[in-house]
């Protein structure tokens, strides 16, 4: 599925594409290390307090 998104991407313009991960999901972020994504940003979600 990442390989098309790839291929899709090119084909219309785009030179660079993200995905959204968190740190936690380990499985996630070796597919996506190994596959030759970098780590450009970081983000954590924000709860009120009840």
């Amino acid at each position: 599925m990442i390989r098309a998104m790839a291929f899709w991407a090119r084909e219309n313009g785009a030179k660079h594409f993200a995905l959204v991960v968190t740190e936690a999901n380990v499985g996630a972020n070796a597919l996506y290390a190994s596959l030759g994504f970098d780590v450009v940003g970081h983000y954590h979600y924000r709860i009120l307090p009840e």
